[in-house]
Parts: structure tokens; sequence; C-alpha cells
């Protein structure tokens, strides 16, 4: 909850139409398209609450949010990159810098099918604590995403099926305190567990999440 706040974004075609990028795919009869784009967000919670319960709801919380990112396609391939950043700060909590870095790809090896690939990294700062106020260890999380997508009607997202399975390089069970620490003051971040990907967070490296999804538009 902040007493004002500022967003915005700003995007430039290099080549192709606007609608190319309202998916990740590039079928094989469509030609280059290339965007950029940037955004920014910016609040400031002065004395007020700032969505925290209990004694933690008069901070005085900054955040300042950014981001920005590209993509490329071409006749059956595609790429896409993004860097996001986070920086909290407030009178009771130190400053908190957090980022994160997605690359991914995709390709057509027939008509029908689609493989990919993305790596998602996440690099908290160092002042975030975890359960019992120690430091997160590791403080960065890796994870590679391999997939495939297989579209009944050629060129159209109509009827697709898509598989993929989601690997943590190394241990993730960290996740959970860039969410939430016992002190209550550091809730910035990602967490885990989270249904949406299926990732659980682990003590170990290797966790693997495998997903099957059917999509139908109409």
């Amino acid at each position: 909850e902040a007493d004002y706040a500022l967003s915005a974004r700003g995007e430039f075609k290099i080549a192709g139409d606007w609608s190319r990028f309202n998916d990740f795919t590039s079928f094989r009869n469509q030609d280059f398209a290339a965007l950029v784009g940037a955004g920014i967000h910016w609040e400031q919670g002065g004395n007020s609450n700032d969505g925290f319960a209990g004694s933690n709801a008069t901070f005085g919380n900054e955040t300042f949010l950014y981001s920005i990112d590209g993509a490329i396609e071409g006749s059956g391939w595609n790429a896409f990159a993004a860097f996001t950043g986070s920086n909290a700060d407030g009178d009771q909590r130190n400053s908190i810098s957090t980022y994160s870095l997605l690359l991914q790809g995709g390709v057509f090896v027939s008509e029908n099918c689609e493989l990919f690939a993305r790596y998602e990294g996440i690099f908290a700062d160092s002042e975030v604590t975890g359960v019992g106020a120690n430091e997160l260890d590791p403080s960065d999380f890796h994870f590679v995403t391999i997939g495939s997508n297989y579209y009944i009607l050629p060129d159209s997202h109509a009827a697709k099926i898509t598989a993929d399975a989601v690997i943590s390089v190394n241990e993730n069970a960290g996740l959970q305190n860039l969410v939430q620490s016992t002190s209550g003051n550091n809730k910035f971040g990602a967490g885990a567990p989270n249904t949406n990907n299926g990732v659980l967070g682990d003590g170990d490296s290797g966790e693997v999440a495998l997903r099957l999804q059917f999509q139908l538009l109409f």
C-alpha cells in the first residue's frame, strides 16, 4: 500500500507488426520481427501502512522496480531476453536489491513441432535473511527448462499440446525465505512452493518439475 506510485513502460519496434509479439512463437511462414522494451515502477509508502500486519505497519517503505527486455523472431525461430531488478528501502529495514535474468528461445523442427529452452536466474541481495535470521545459502537460484509445443493445427494456437521439464540447477529451499523471514522484514521476490510452475523448494540440487498442458482456443 503506497501513498503515491508511478509506473511507466516504453517499447520500440525495430521490425514486424505489433501483433507478432502477442506470443513467443514465430511460425515458419512469418518474416523477421524485433522489439525492445523497458519499464519502471516507483512507490513511496511514507509513514502509512505499507501492507504488512502488526508491528511492521509503519516502515516508511520505498520500492523501485525496473526491467529491460528484447525479442527477435524469424522464419520458424524466436529468442527473448529480460533483466529485472528491484530495490526496497525503509525506516526499519535494510536496503534490499534483488535481480533476475531470463533467456529463452524456440525453433520449429517440423511443421507442427516446436522445441524450446529457457534459463531463469534469481540473484538475491546478501542482506536478505532466512529462517532464524541466517543468511541465504545459496542466495542465487538457477533453473533450466526444456520442452516442446505440438500444434495440432499448423500455424495456429487454436489446439496445442505443451510438455516441459523445469530443472533446478542448485538447491532452492531458500526461495521460501525471499518471501518471508522470521523477522518479517524481508518479504520480497519469488517464492517456493509455487503451484503455478510446480517448484516445491528442495534442500538438494536437481529438483525436477514435469508439466503437460493442452490448450484449446475458440
